[in-house]
């Protein structure tokens, strides 16, 4: 053990008692300084370390070394002299070099024991056991979920015989033999049965130093065999679903389109014409004004009201199989030469309504098959020759500019004059803005009923915030705002009130799609970016808490280390 002494209770001489203090050859006498209030006496008397203003009494003969750190060359000079011959004396300048070199000891230390810290962390929340041995069959390594599984205290397990801790493991085996194993099903001495995989372990100079498995309980993997099983049941009952909704789905009336200008009456008026007809109908308007309502209504008001209602939207259909999904395809079965037709939704659609939803979207020979089936009233589907005649009222609808479409040569020219010849227009809310607290009355109550809320009212000053502004999102955008607004509002609340609003425009998750896109914008960017987001905040709610985060957003907590590690959140 070396004694110290600290001349200097300045800031170098406080920072060289610090580090001394995890320094197990060293113990420091005492600190020394003139100025009772120096951090060095204040940080020594906090731990107990002996201090005072004089320093000739310390140079005992067990003294070892001296740190002068006053910075002041007269006392350097008496030090010298009057140390015993035994005892080192270390000026400041080189008092100071040790500080920076002990404070980057220091730092090297922390980040080396964060990062196993971190890599242990990462190494227990693996779902798979893991253990691995060293060149004489001793367990150097092992990971809770191997523990669990073999039922051994992490402790105890650590420098063990793998036979001891494990006592049908093959790992010496493959240590002895040099060859790996795969797949290899393996009892526990507790009945379990495991798939285990098995590897021999090798140093960066390529020296064979242990052996090492990975492995997982045989039940869980058969548990999961199960629910991918169950998945494609799922999936199977969604479509039956989808079917019966769509059948089901026609409920909107014109009671239902909120509005009194003198755009909506024109647009109304046309509807209800259109709905005493079979002739194509053309809805025109932005995203968000209620198209599909108006094809609802249209469809609700016709002869073919107790008939099915079919909807599309061509902007989600899959490009390779949009015309399969529409005009059916013919699929080959067993026996060869037989075949079995799949129903599209036109025949869905059959004595009812289809309303095609963004038109403009449909590719060039889609569009000339919806042309030929308005002009004939016949599909034909993909692999058969044989048409099909069908009674389907066609409605459709577009947000895009149809007249551009036909120059640039996207849009067919006499599919155009077909649709057009009842074309409804139907203004953007911002032109309209009068019908906004008529509207938001009729939201509340829609509102309230899928919310299982009890709201009122809206006080008149959030209503004003409400008519400021522009809605690029029409009125889809105003319900989704007054939704989140209620969400907001604390329990026995019954008045939206302008907080709510404002935080409700503050915070949605919506642009106008032609500020929103970028040119190198694609949906998984968006939805890593949006998932990032989501991460961050749990993150946040939890106080940085890993398990509690994983826990909250339902995923485990190996997933929850791989997305941190993905984003750069750790």
């Amino acid at each position: 053990m070396q004694n110290v002494l600290i001349v200097g209770a300045g800031t170098g001489g406080s920072i060289i008692l610090d580090l001394l203090q995890n320094v197990d050859f060293m113990k420091v006498k005492a600190i020394i300084d003139v100025d009772e209030n120096a951090p060095g006496i204040q940080l020594a008397k906090d731990l107990g370390v002996s201090h005072g203003a004089e320093w000739r009494s310390w140079l005992t003969g067990d003294l070892h070394i001296i740190f002068d750190v006053t910075g002041n060359n007269s006392v350097f000079t008496e030090l010298l002299e009057a140390r015993p011959a035994h005892t080192v004396l270390v000026p400041g300048s080189v008092a100071n070099l040790l500080i920076q070199l002990l404070q980057e000891n220091a730092r090297h230390l922390e980040r080396i024991q964060t990062e196993m810290h971190r890599q242990r962390m990462i190494f227990d929340s693996i779902e798979e056991g893991m253990v691995g041995i060293n060149e004489k069959g001793y367990v150097d390594f092992i990971n809770k979920s191997a523990c669990k599984m073999v039922g051994y205290p992490i402790d105890e397990a650590l420098g063990k015989p793998i036979r001891e801790v494990i006592p049908s493991s093959e790992l010496p085996r493959v240590f002895r033999t040099d060859r790996s194993e795969v797949n290899k099903e393996l009892v526990l001495a507790n009945g379990l049965k495991i798939m285990t995989s098995r590897f021999p372990l090798y140093n960066s100079e390529g020296q064979k130093v242990g052996a090492f498995a990975v492995f997982k309980d045989i039940s869980e993997v058969v548990a999961l065999a199960e629910e991918i099983t169950e998945m494609r049941s799922l999936i199977k009952e969604l479509e039956s679903a989808r079917i019966i909704i769509r059948k089901l789905e026609a409920t909107y009336t014109f009671d239902d389109i909120i509005g009194h200008s003198a755009e909506m009456e024109i647009a109304i008026a046309q509807a209800k014409v259109a709905g005493r007809s079979d002739i194509p109908v053309l809805l025109r308007g932005e995203s968000g004004t209620g198209k599909e309502l108006y094809a609802h209504a249209i469809h609700s008001s016709s002869k073919r009201r107790f008939k099915p209602f079919i909807r599309v939207n061509c902007a989600s259909l899959d490009p390779i199989t949009a015309e399969d999904q529409l005009f059916g395809q013919a699929t080959s079965v067993q026996p060869i030469g037989l075949m079995k037709s799949k129903k599209s939704l036109f025949e869905e659609a059959d004595q009812g309504t289809l309303f095609i939803d963004e038109v403009a979207d449909l590719s060039f020979a889609i569009q000339q098959k919806l042309l030929r089936y308005l002009t004939d009233g016949m599909i034909y589907r993909k692999g058969e020759s044989q048409p099909i005649r069908l009674s389907v009222r066609v409605i459709t609808a577009t947000s895009k500019n149809l007249e551009k479409a036909m120059s640039e040569g996207t849009f067919l020219e006499e599919l155009y004059y077909v649709l057009n010849r009842i074309a409804i227009q139907i203004a953007p809310l911002r032109s309209r803005k009068g019908d906004i607290p008529s509207i938001v009355s009729h939201l509340l109550v829609k509102l309230n009923r899928e919310l299982g809320m009890n709201i009122v009212q809206i006080e008149n000053g959030a209503l004003e915030r409400l008519m400021q502004y522009d809605w690029p999102g029409n009125v889809r955008e105003l319900e989704n705002v007054l939704g989140r607004a209620m969400i907001y509002m604390d329990a026995g609340e019954a008045i939206i009130g302008l907080e709510q609003v404002d935080k409700s425009l503050s915070s949605r998750d919506y642009k106008d799609v032609e500020q929103l896109l970028s040119e190198k914008t694609t949906l998984a960017s968006m939805m890593e970016e949006h998932e990032k987001e989501i991460l961050e905040t749990a993150l946040r709610e939890n106080k940085g808490n890993k398990s509690l985060t994983a826990n909250r957003l339902g995923i485990s907590l190996r997933s929850l280390y791989y997305k941190l590690e993905k984003y750069s959140l750790i």
